[in-house]
């Protein structure tokens, strides 16, 4: 089954036959391989308490409606007083969670407040989708990424990460679709050229794979070289342009 894994293991399960391919990026066309475990992760993930803790830590916004809207009442709560200047100390306080303590609830929580102080930053509902994204929250990862495509439609890492999120999934071609739009948007994005190079292979698009092939070793970052025999017994391979 494919769409459910992070880039080390999509890499290799690509090369045994039908791999999963998805992934997270810390910093813009780096990927990310995803924080360690949760330290919540010891409690049973079908219990009634973790599911409050994820209720409690997503308090004060809404996704319902596909994109991301404040919770009013709980929104005062939490930030009585929103001050766009603090937006940027909740999301990097958000990705510390993440990424360093790898503590997701309190990394939604700080992000959730980031998007309160400042629902016009679309770097911090860019972050809040990773974030819901690590924690399997994929309809609200994909609100989140799309609002932050809708306040900036040339933000090219959130566009790559709305790919990883369709192609967990299980929406293939709504992440090629996005990943395209990524590589025409931004040549150089590597990530998003080996994630085509994989997925318009399994789509049959044999020439388009290769040409993100020579993209990808263009940048610095070729495919894994069984990928090569795989790709080449379906179409030989074409001169470079």
């Amino acid at each position: 089954m494919r769409g459910c894994n992070w880039s080390a293991i999509l890499l290799g399960a690509t090369l045994a036959a039908a791999g999963c391919q998805t992934g997270g990026s810390l910093e813009v066309g780096e990927v990310a391989a995803g924080p360690g475990p949760d330290r919540s992760a010891a409690i049973d993930p079908g219990s009634d308490y973790r599911r409050e803790l994820d209720r409690i830590a997503m308090r004060g916004l809404l996704y319902d409606s596909g994109r991301v809207q404040i919770d009013r009442g709980a929104a005062r709560e939490l930030v009585p007083a929103p001050d766009p200047a603090l937006a940027s100390v909740e999301r990097d306080q958000g990705l510390y969670e993440l990424y360093e303590a790898n503590d997701r609830h309190a990394a939604i929580a700080a992000l959730t407040r980031a998007v309160i102080h400042d629902p016009d930053d679309s770097l911090s509902h860019e972050a809040l989708g990773r974030a819901l994204l690590f924690k399997g929250k994929l309809p609200q990862s994909e609100a989140a990424f799309r609002t932050a495509l809708d306040l900036d439609p040339a933000f090219h890492e959130a566009r790559f990460q709305l790919g990883a999120m369709l192609q967990m999934s299980g929406r293939n071609a709504e992440a090629v679709e996005q990943w395209l739009m990524v590589a025409a948007g931004d040549p150089d994005h590597r990530e998003a050229h080996i994630r085509l190079a994989i997925e318009l292979y399994y789509a049959g698009r044999f020439a388009e794979s290769w040409h993100h092939v020579y993209e990808a070793e263009r940048l610095g970052l070729g495919v894994p070289p069984q990928f090569r025999p795989l790709l080449t017994a379906q179409m030989t391979e074409p001169a470079r342009n």
